[in-house]
C-alpha cells in the first residue's frame, strides 16, 4: 500500500507526458473564468465530427489535475475518439458546490463545441471524485434545461470507482 500511490502517480504522469508528446492537442482551453477552469483537447488531427470522450480526474476534490490525467488518451485517439481532459478548482479554495457548477459549465462548453463540429456523440467519464462530478451531470433538472441539440449529442456517462 505504501508504494501504490507513488507508483500510480508515476504511471499516470508518464502516460500523460507520452500523450502530450505523441498526440496532436490544444492545451489550457478556458471554459470559465476561475483559475483552473481549463480543458485539454487531444486528437485535433481527427475529423471534426469525431466522437468525444470527456474525462474528469479524481483526487478527493483536493488534489491531482488534468496534467496528470491524460493516461487514457492514447487508446481513445487510436480508436478515432477525441479526448477532453478537464481541470477544475479544488477544495478548499472553493466549495464542492462551486466545483459541481464548474463541471456543468464545462459540459455546456464541450457540448457546444461538439455540436458546432458536428460530432457524432459525447461521453462523460470520471474516476473517484471525478465519477461523482460526472454523475452530477445526470441531475434531471439541469440536464433537461439544456437545449435539445446538446442533450441529443450526449450519449452516456462512465463512472469509475468512487
Amino acid at each position: 500500500p505504501d508504494q501504490a500511490v507513488p507508483l500510480h502517480l508515476k504511471v499516470v504522469t508518464n502516460a500523460s507526458t507520452t500523450a502530450r508528446r505523441e498526440i496532436p492537442h490544444l492545451l489550457d482551453l478556458p471554459y470559465g473564468k476561475r483559475k483552473y477552469q481549463h480543458i485539454d483537447l487531444y486528437g485535433t488531427d481527427l475529423p471534426k465530427d469525431s466522437p468525444v470522450f470527456v474525462y474528469i480526474h479524481g483526487g478527493f476534490w483536493q488534489i491531482l489535475s488534468k496534467d496528470l490525467s491524460a493516461y487514457a488518451v492514447i487508446p481513445l485517439w487510436k480508436a478515432g475518439i477525441k479526448c477532453v481532459v478537464v481541470d477544475y478548482d479544488l477544495v478548499p479554495s472553493v466549495t464542492l458546490d462551486v466545483i459541481v457548477e464548474e463541471i456543468k459549465e464545462m459540459a455546456v462548453f464541450v457540448l457546444n463545441m461538439a455540436k458546432e463540429n458536428g460530432s457524432k456523440n459525447v461521453w462523460f467519464g470520471g474516476h473517484s471524485a471525478g465519477a461523482h462530478l460526472t454523475a452530477s451531470l445526470l441531475e434531471p433538472d439541469w440536464f433537461n434545461s439544456l437545449e435539445p441539440g446538446l442533450r441529443q449529442v450526449t450519449k452516456g456517462v462512465v463512472l469509475i470507482s468512487g
